[in-house]
């Protein structure tokens, strides 16, 4: 994760989803950190959003992957 608290929420205010969600050990000793990629970023767990304080209801824009930029 970026070590900045005031960038973590960037790539959700650059992109409207989380890029990199990941599940974070208890123990970074001997567990290891868990990444995950989603096709479809309506199907990004709400738990993602929510520690970045937002909640469904109010998800930036959506990335369509054969949009144009």
């Amino acid at each position: 994760m970026i070590s900045n608290p005031r960038s973590r929420g960037a790539p959700i205010h650059w992109y409207g989803v989380p890029l990199f969600p990941a599940d974070v050990p208890d123990n970074f000793d001997a567990d290891p950190c868990t990444w995950y990629r989603y096709k479809d970023p309506r199907d990004i767990p709400e738990r993602f959003w929510e520690r970045y304080g937002i909640s469904s209801g109010r998800r930036g824009r959506t990335v369509d992957p054969g949009a144009t930029p």
